[in-house]
């Protein structure tokens, strides 16, 4: 009987011990429970966009803009000139930016596709080819480089948007009343021009000049040369002479070389893009003025937004520069000028700035008569 309680003793404790091994086993999963709260897991990646919001926003100014400049011919030109007096400009008002200009000159063709890599290469900010089919050559390399804004000025470029810039530098509007002047004073009847190339920009200016010598003397003939040169003022000269042999007794030059000629022959003619009077100050009687300074305001703006946030390039629409809004205008030389012609100049230039009269912008390549 003492053995049989003894087993009864032994048997009943190992029956307890199975029913609490059982019960612990039951109450496992609630030691999972932490692992399933899945939102838990997704907190530091919220973290790292905060992380990256917050650094996009406070990304380090830039203290110095590098801008290149790509040059067709010479400085002595004012339409590279007035390009680069603009560009200094920037040095009194860039955002507290330093300003590093450089440039290369008499660079042509397949020269601007070298240059321009080189001075993307060497990670300046912005490029500037100051010939507009140079649009030809920043496609090639734009990709390459999205970093860098690139630009070009002028007719006979195409305009590409992204980190590239169209810019166009017109002033067929003042060239217009050029040749309402040259129209009412000539007394041959016989204007001249003499250009470098049948650019697109060219084209305007002077078809511009045409349509305002015809719109006050219809029977104005006008005799045009261009003698397909960027820099070469001796056959500038020669054209000169030779339309002043045909009669003519107002050359409007665009090119430099005229002068001289005019000046020997006592006839009257006009500057172009910038005050060229004390070239020949007895016969340059008005002159078109060009400024590209709404043109530079908008390369550093760009520049400024991409160096500041990251943003990408989108420049899709070219910017303009004419009279009619803002950029350039006319000078005209009083003591050269009848007062007649003087108040019907004044006249419409008023009317051209303040938008009620528009100057044709045509193109096309213009013939001599």
């Amino acid at each position: 009987m003492k053995r049989n309680r003894i087993f009864l003793v032994i048997a009943s404790i190992l029956v307890l011990s199975m029913m609490l091994s059982a019960c612990g086993g039951a109450a496992a999963p609630v030691v999972e429970e932490p692992a399933a709260e899945e939102p838990v897991a997704e907190a530091p990646a919220e973290e790292e966009a905060v992380a990256e919001e917050t650094e996009e926003e406070t990304m380090e100014a830039p203290t110095l803009v590098k801008i290149g400049v790509v040059v067709a011919g010479t400085l002595e030109e004012p339409w590279y000139s007035t390009s680069m007096d603009s560009l200094y400009n920037l040095q009194d008002n860039a955002y507290g930016v330093e300003v590093q200009i450089d440039y290369t000159e008499n660079i042509w063709g397949e020269d601007s596709l070298r240059v321009m890599s080189e001075y993307a290469d060497a990670e300046y900010d912005i490029v500037w080819s100051l010939t507009g089919s140079d649009s030809d050559y920043i496609v090639q390399i734009m990709d390459q480089y999205p970093d860098v804004l690139f630009a070009h000025s002028g007719g006979g470029g195409t305009t590409l948007g992204k980190n590239s810039v169209h810019v166009w530098g017109l002033v067929h509007e003042p060239t217009y009343i050029m040749g309402m002047i040259a129209g009412m004073m000539t007394e041959t009847n016989v204007i001249g021009m003499v250009g470098s190339f049948p650019s697109e920009d060219v084209n305007s200016e002077v078809n511009a000049y045409i349509a305002g010598a015809k719109s006050v003397n219809p029977d104005v003939v006008t005799k045009i040369t261009f003698i397909n040169s960027w820099w070469d003022p001796d056959k500038a000269k020669e054209s000169a002479v030779a339309q002043i042999a045909a009669g003519a007794d107002f050359i409007y030059p665009t090119i430099f070389g005229a002068f001289e000629a005019m000046d020997e022959a006592g006839i009257f003619g006009f500057g172009n893009y910038a005050d060229q009077s004390d070239m020949a100050p007895d016969v340059i009687v008005a002159g078109s003025i060009l400024s590209w300074d709404s043109s530079s305001e908008y390369l550093l703006d760009a520049w400024y937004d991409f160096a500041t946030t990251g943003n990408a390039y989108d420049n899709p629409d070219p910017v303009y520069n004419m009279m009619s809004n803002g950029a350039g205008g006319l000078l005209l030389y009083e003591d050269l000028l009848p007062d007649d012609v003087l108040a019907a100049a004044k006249a419409k230039q008023a009317e051209i700035v303040s938008g009620d009269f528009v100057v044709d912008f045509d193109i096309s390549v213009p013939e001599s008569e």
